[in-house]
């Protein structure tokens, strides 16, 4: 076969079986790049989606390619799946092991609302951000969450695209009664649609999944 010589196991004068590995050659013409997703993105890629790849040691180029294959397990040490698109590389300047990323033109849906994890205050019951207000003040939302990958965390409602929302909301609260004291304001929440969802889960009237 023709390709590039990737290893060389052997040196001249050296005894080999029939078994012995002597080289691993790879034909560079076409490549594989692997992409991680989040756990929360795992339903909106699909196989002949459209996506694009910018490698970290090539900036200002671009690489268009199809999703081609979508792994069937999660890695339990980074909770992503791995999905699979094929570039051409006539050059070779896109090079085995490095790194970059990924944008897939996903047709799913409207993308999810997402904040950063740290942003949510979990009571244990409800959760909670901080929408950062004019004059440096801080308000307390009540939201709904769906998945969390460890870094994001899905808002399926209480916040709206545009929302301001503090990065960080633990810094503002360092004990369950100034938690309390916080959003004590939001007594009457449920007069204004910010109630708790009905038993079972669902979300109040007006919200679907």
């Amino acid at each position: 076969m023709t390709g590039t010589v990737l290893e060389r196991n052997l040196v001249e004068g050296q005894y080999v079986g029939a078994d012995t590995p002597l080289f691993t050659v790879a034909d560079l013409s076409h490549v594989w790049v692997l992409v991680d997703l989040y756990e929360m993105d795992m339903g909106r890629v699909r196989v002949g989606d459209r996506a694009r790849f910018v490698a970290d040691g090539l900036p200002g180029r671009t690489f268009d390619g199809a999703i081609d294959f979508i792994y069937p397990t999660v890695s339990n040490e980074t909770r992503t799946l791995k999905a699979r698109m094929s570039l051409a590389n006539a050059d070779g300047a896109l090079r085995p092991g490095m790194y970059g990323q990924a944008d897939v033109a996903s047709h799913a849906g409207v993308p999810p609302l997402v904040v950063p994890s740290e942003a949510v205050v979990n009571t244990g019951e409800v959760s909670y951000v901080f929408l950062a207000r004019a004059g440096g003040t801080f308000e307390p939302r009540r939201v709904w969450t769906g998945k969390d990958d460890g870094d994001r965390v899905v808002v399926l409602s209480g916040l709206a695209d545009g929302d301001t929302v503090v990065a960080s909301a633990s810094f503002l609260i360092d004990s369950e009664s100034r938690l309390k004291a916080a959003i004590a304001g939001l007594g009457a929440a449920a007069d204004t649609g910010l109630g708790a969802p009905a038993p079972g889960g669902s979300l109040p009237p007006g919200h679907q999944h």
